[in-house]
């Protein structure tokens, strides 16, 4: 398998990961998920493209809302696909952002997705068709993070932006 093959993969199995993740919780309410998401960051986010999925599409981050509080890193991320993942129990999935913790000190760096709403539409757009309200497990580079994977991507870029330090951040 080609390195740019097995990138896919790990792409394909974290998003699978979500899915499941998906069907593990009942379905929440759209009036119960708006209250989740900051207001200006759906209307106003200043989203920075880290990573082009080759076809699949890409992941986003919102550092104007990033924050550290000393010992983690938390942003907003989102992964918009130029076509609809298929097949999920709630349905077709466009876009989903996900509010994501950042443990950069430790010798192998790692994240966890802390809250997740996947939406019918590319960019945030369309219908609300799921919400996950909590912690997954960490992804740690070296066991299920592979050096130059999407994820690791995603992980070296949070954990080397300069990203000021504020209190209570989570």
């Amino acid at each position: 398998m080609s390195k740019e093959e097995s990138e896919i993969v790990g792409w394909l199995i974290f998003i699978g990961f979500i899915f499941w993740m998906a069907t593990m919780h009942r379905q929440i309410e759209y009036t119960q998920t708006k209250h989740m998401i900051p207001k200006g960051l759906i209307k106003f986010p200043e989203w920075t493209k880290i990573c082009d999925l080759r076809g699949y599409g890409s992941w986003y981050v919102d550092f104007k809302t990033a924050k550290f509080d000393g010992v983690y890193k938390y942003a907003w991320v989102m992964a918009s696909f130029e076509q609809p993942l298929t097949g999920g129990r709630y349905g077709d999935t466009g876009s989903i952002l996900s509010y994501m913790q950042f443990d950069c000190l430790r010798a192998k760096k790692r994240f966890r997705g802390l809250r997740a709403v996947s939406y019918s539409e590319a960019m945030l757009k369309g219908e609300v068709v799921d919400q996950i309200d909590r912690p997954d497990i960490w992804s740690t580079q070296g066991s299920n993070l592979e050096p130059g994977s999407p994820q690791n991507l995603l992980l070296v870029t949070l954990c080397t932006a300069k990203i000021p330090r504020e209190e209570n951040a989570n």
